[in-house]
């Protein structure tokens, strides 16, 4: 929302600021999008039915947010270094990501399963 706009250009902004984040809105995106909703109140029976949305639900629960760091690309580095491996068949999914978790862990105090 631009700060510089009138009052009804700012009470319309908000507005669909709203609608865009309600668990409607969220439901619908989902829904259409295969994508996960960002409200908990979204996750719908439908939604939770959704092939390309159903995959993700073991893992939620367990899930944390990614730390804050300013250096946050290097953790990329690691994982793609052994997607590239793994992709070329030179290591197995599981090797491959299990070398990429002992680098990150090395970059990051307290990372692990």
């Amino acid at each position: 929302m631009y700060a510089g706009s009138d009052k009804a250009h700012q009470a319309a902004a908000l507005k669909f600021v709203n609608f865009m984040t309600s668990a409607q809105a969220q439901e619908t995106i989902a829904l259409k999008n295969s994508t996960l909703p960002t409200r908990s109140d979204a996750y719908t029976a439908q939604v939770k039915a959704d092939p390309g949305i159903a995959g993700y639900q073991g893992v939620l629960a367990a899930a944390q947010p990614r730390p804050a760091l300013p250096e946050y690309s290097s953790l990329w580095v690691p994982l793609d270094t052994e997607l590239a491996k793994v992709a070329g068949g030179k290591e197995s999914l599981d090797k491959g990501l299990g070398n990429a978790e002992l680098a990150i862990s090395e970059l990051l105090d307290g990372f692990g399963k």
